[in-house]
């Protein structure tokens, strides 16, 4: 029995002594590892994120104008014609005497419509060939007869397919006229859908 206890405290004390030489021997390892880690320098600092810079923003695109409303073409060929803008026309006015004899008097006068670009040859082409009237010269004509400031008569004119008119007044007293004895007769074309308004005058001496 006493070997025994003799023999586990030996045994014991074997492992023991045995631990505390692994423990030595491990230290003894460790501390020149150690040191070596004291004495490596400090790690150098991290170099700092740099910033990200800002997306530049997109410009804005400038506003379109508004696109106007396209108008409705018309089916009527004569409503398309009330929205065009007429043409400039000219009048002429004319008479074979620029004086007159004695009381009573009978002044003739005749005038033409004048359309631009010979659209009334036009016209009479479209008649003669096709029987179309496209009423160039349609529209009507007033011709006033003045005296001394004051509108003696007032007649209106029919204009023909060639564009010329006729008119003529009666002058059968004296007091019908001015102390000048003048007679002025204006004609004026109100125009149409295809030509603008138009006048002309002309005097006579009468007496």
């Amino acid at each position: 029995m006493r070997g025994m206890l003799h023999s586990r405290r030996t045994d014991t004390h074997f492992h023991f002594s045995l631990a505390a030489a692994f423990v030595l021997a491990a230290l003894a390892l460790l501390a020149p590892a150690a040191a070596d880690v004291a004495a490596q320098p400090p790690p150098p600092p991290k170099p700092p994120v740099p910033e990200v810079p800002e997306v530049p923003t997109v410009p804005l695109l400038p506003s379109l104008p508004p696109v106007p409303e396209v108008p409705e073409v018309p089916k009527d060929p004569g409503e398309l014609a009330d929205r065009v803008t007429p043409l400039a026309s000219r009048l002429m006015l004319s008479t074979p005497k620029r004086r007159a004899g004695g009381l009573p008097a009978t002044l003739k006068f005749s005038g033409w419509v004048m359309p631009p670009m010979r659209l009334n040859r036009v016209d009479g082409f479209f008649e003669r060939t096709f029987g179309i009237d496209l009423g160039v010269c349609r529209g009507p004509v007033t011709v006033a007869y003045k005296s001394g400031g004051r509108v003696i008569e007032r007649q209106h004119a029919r204009v023909n397919r060639m564009c010329a008119f006729d008119s003529s007044i009666t002058i059968r007293s004296p007091q019908a006229l001015g102390p000048r004895r003048r007679l002025r007769a204006t004609a004026r074309f109100e125009g149409n859908s295809m030509l603008g308004p138009a006048q002309h005058s002309i005097a006579v001496r009468v007496g």
